[in-house]
């Protein structure tokens, strides 16, 4: 210890700088951790918001899906009802048409 007092006394640094030097550096890295430590958890209090507000929509949109996919069946079934009903009453038409030959 006495050596590198002597070269620190060679440079010109005393104790007393030295130990603040020190002590600076301890602050400035436990500050820096502290700031690191603080914009994380609220990046990551963020990250969960939207991840919530993705699910929401997940949500939403799987159930638009739902609904247009409900309405498309819906039409899907009244369009064959109504070829069914056409195709009976061509049917009619024809044996009238038939008759009356």
């Amino acid at each position: 210890m006495l050596q590198q007092e002597k070269e620190f006394g060679a440079w010109g640094l005393s104790k007393l700088l030295i130990r603040n030097v020190i002590v600076a550096v301890i602050v400035g890295l436990t500050g820096a951790a502290s700031f690191l430590y603080f914009e994380l958890r609220e990046s990551h209090k963020e990250q969960e918001r939207l991840t919530k507000e993705i699910l929401v929509c997940e949500k939403r949109a799987t159930e638009s899906v739902e609904r247009f996919k409900n309405e498309q069946l819906s039409i899907y079934q009244r369009i064959i009802a109504e070829q069914k009903e056409v195709a009976q009453e061509m049917e009619k038409m024809t044996k009238r048409v038939r008759r009356l030959k």
